[in-house]
């Protein structure tokens, strides 16, 4: 992995670390965008896998771990795949919303999978599954605009680093 790399995979995973330990609404973080941006960015696997999980291992250490972090974890994994996808050549606002818009929608619909499938907290029938994810709409609207808004920063920000000689060089 060059130099770059491992800067740029520090600093995203500083960055995720440190919004998730920070006072926010629910769900309002960047990891998803975090996890969109390390699967456009990163040329290895495991760099584009490695950021985002990196990011939630630490933070999780302190805020604490919960029964199905693993659901959560492998939701998050979705949105690297997703993120390979995305383009870094030539920054479109559109193509990253509909990035994260998309990475949100799996998220929200894995992770909600999950805590009617795995907990106690719903009947294991069709209306305890609608129940669940009825329940987990407003987080879903935290989410989504918190990953569209990181994505879009980030990307955009990424972008701008990108053509700037200074850092090409710095790096």
């Amino acid at each position: 992995m060059a130099k770059k790399d491992i800067i740029i995979g520090f600093i995203m995973v500083l960055l995720g670390v440190f919004f998730r330990l920070i006072p926010h609404p629910n769900n309002f973080t960047p990891v998803i965008a975090i996890a969109l941006l390390s699967g456009a960015y990163f040329s290895s696997n495991f760099s584009k896998f490695l950021v985002p999980i990196l990011s939630m291992i630490i933070s999780d250490f302190f805020i604490g771990f919960y029964e199905g972090v693993w659901v959560t974890y492998l939701s998050i994994l979705t949105s690297v795949g997703i993120g390979t996808l995305i383009s870094l050549k030539k920054f479109q606002v559109s193509q990253t919303f509909v990035a994260a818009s998309s990475a949100s929608f799996v998220f929200f619909f894995l992770t909600n999978l999950g805590v009617w499938a795995f907990s106690d907290m719903y009947a294991k029938d069709w209306k305890g599954l609608l129940e669940c994810y009825t329940m987990a709409i407003p987080f879903f609207q935290n989410a989504i605009i918190g990953d569209c808004i990181y994505s879009i920063i980030f990307f955009g920000t990424f972008h701008l680093f990108q053509k700037n000689a200074l850092f090409k060089t710095a790096l």
